[in-house]
């Protein structure tokens, strides 16, 4: 049975830095992430938000890198109606590459 509530980007923000559940935390980033990257064209919000910061700063470094995976591109085209594998691409490798690009400035 899949459940799908429909969770707003600040509450999923608020379940990867509060809950006690660490499957819960990382099932929060995934979903952030799929949310992102099929519905806003793989655009994030700025990561201004201080919950994100204390994702990265979880005392399990193996949990902090793991959050950071972003979801595989077959679960993202299993989310789509139609799939367009060349606009799946892109958008699900724009988060890395902006990440990127910021760690470089």
């Amino acid at each position: 049975m899949i459940l799908n509530y429909p969770y707003t980007e600040d509450e999923l923000l608020h379940l990867m830095a509060k809950d006690d559940d660490a499957f819960n935390r990382w099932e929060a980033a995934q979903r952030l992430a799929t949310t992102t990257i099929l519905e806003k064209d793989g655009v994030p919000r700025p990561p201004s938000s201080p919950r994100r910061k204390n994702v990265l700063a979880d005392p399990d470094p193996a949990f902090a890198a793991e959050v950071l995976n972003l979801p595989a591109e077959t679960f993202l085209a299993e989310q789509m109606a139609v799939v367009d594998p060349d606009r799946l691409h892109c958008q699900s490798q724009f988060p890395a590459t902006r990440a990127r690009l910021r760690a470089q400035e």
